[in-house]
């Protein structure tokens, strides 16, 4: 990060310490924190990564890229609030460190000072972050797959580079959270090239790129396969259908709502 002035590098300290410092100041004390750091407990003791338990109990709420990262955490630093909130905080902090670069190249440094200072002082963004659910790696991955298709949107023939790493990211965050991922980037991105009408800028048959085709499914299938395979499809049965369709029709572990509350905050 060459030629960044000092008050930069001061946002971009701050908003690590703001981020990072203090998982553990208080007791893990919410049902979603509590499962899924228990969760991740189980599968990092057991070693078996393609069975999600809760309580000994078959878990189907989330896909198992949160756990994994707790898993790593709890190897080095031990089990405990800290460890299943560190990498929330790290990914919050890479997050903001990702905004900054962006906006410092695509505007200038002082605005990217605003967008860094913006994003690290929004209550709901310290309190994802500070908390052991698979929103923090979601959030990351999603912005960095955003950030790298308007790269491959508006650069100069559209380099493949940008749509492949967009693909990576993008199965990543389908590992995080499932479905909901690939739908948050790919209708907002329907919708703009209709708008455009498919214009001068891209047609849609552009973003069928054999190799981002290959790095999404790679990555953001392959655990999935695995758990078929394991498990005779029963996990992917109850993930896909009770723990996503369903929701939208009956509440669910106390989330309670009109099923168009997503859509309308969506949108």
């Amino acid at each position: 990060m060459k030629g960044i002035s000092f008050w930069s590098w001061f946002l971009l300290v701050l908003s690590g310490i703001v981020f990072i410092a203090g998982q553990d100041f208080y007791s893990i004390y919410i049902l979603d924190e509590a499962k899924n750091a228990e969760a991740a407990r189980e599968m990092w003791e057991s070693g078996n990564w393609f069975n999600p338990t809760f309580n000994g109990q078959a878990r189907y709420d989330k896909p198992p890229l949160h756990y994994f990262f707790m898993g790593a955490a709890y190897s080095i630093f031990g089990v405990g609030e800290f460890s299943a909130r560190i990498f929330s905080g790290i990914f919050g902090w890479l997050t903001g460190v990702m905004i900054f670069l962006k906006v410092r190249n695509r505007i200038d440094e002082k605005a990217a000072q605003v967008s860094i200072f913006s994003f690290m002082v929004s209550v709901q963004c310290l309190i994802q972050f500070r908390m052991a659910v698979p929103d923090p790696y979601l959030i990351f991955f999603l912005t960095a797959a955003c950030l790298e298709l308007e790269n491959y949107l508006f650069k100069l023939n559209h380099p493949l580079k940008y749509l492949r790493r967009a693909a990576l990211f993008l199965g990543l965050a389908f590992l995080a959270k499932g479905p909901v991922a690939v739908a948050l980037v790919v209708i907002p991105l329907l919708a703009y090239l209709m708008l455009q009408r498919y214009s001068h800028r891209l047609k849609l048959t552009r973003f069928f790129d054999p190799l981002a085709i290959i790095l999404f499914f790679g990555i953001g299938l392959s655990w999935y396969v695995g758990v078929y395979f394991l498990n005779s499809g029963e996990w992917l049965e109850e993930f896909f259908f009770t723990h996503n369709l369903n929701r939208y029709s009956s509440p669910m572990e106390g989330h309670r709502g009109l099923f168009i509350y997503h859509w309308y905050t969506v949108s």
